[in-house]
């Protein structure tokens, strides 16, 4: 297997104290899991990755924020930093609040595609008639953007539609 571009990784949380134990293990896990050909879990993830000279480190915060809940990661290649963050609403309605630049407020359930786009009016007519042609449901779709007219990103959920019987 070819070496990871990967050099480094950041996980920081605001969860629960019983949560904040396992967060940096499965963030591990996650970050592994279909790049290798072995198993991956959150017993030998951060192993795993410390061989294949990934940095996987934990930063806690206590400050108030916009969210009581945030788990945010940082993954820092030679090129670019990637960066997603996702909030827990209530007991078990998970969403994404960050990808990269943008800010925004997705559900995360299902099959989801991401792209970006530019801001401008039509372009989602655009999109919902492409899937429309391929039978495919729009469930939900997300945006976010930083500036009006600029390039912006979309999350959008989807199912197959079933045929309607008679």
């Amino acid at each position: 297997m070819a070496p990871f571009a990967k050099r480094r990784s950041r996980i920081a949380a605001k969860w629960p104290a019983a949560a904040r134990a396992s967060s940096p293990p499965a963030f591990a896990a996650g970050l592994l899991e279909y790049r290798l050909q072995q198993n991956v879990n959150i017993v030998n993830a951060e192993l795993l990755a410390r061989e294949r000279g990934i940095e996987i480190s934990e930063q806690t915060n206590t400050k108030k924020g916009d969210f009581s809940t945030l788990i945010k990661a940082d993954v820092v290649t030679e090129k670019k930093t990637y960066t997603a963050a996702a909030t827990l609403f209530g007991n078990e309605y998970l969403r994404l609040v960050q990808l990269g630049p943008y800010h925004l407020d997705a559900i995360m359930d299902g099959t989801m595609l991401v792209f970006t786009h530019r801001d401008v009016p039509g372009s989602h007519r655009l999109h919902r008639q492409h899937f429309g042609k391929h039978n495919v449901n729009i469930a939900q779709m997300t945006v976010g953007r930083q500036l009006p007219g600029g390039e912006a990103i979309a999350v959008l959920a989807w199912t197959a539609r079933r045929e309607r019987s008679p």
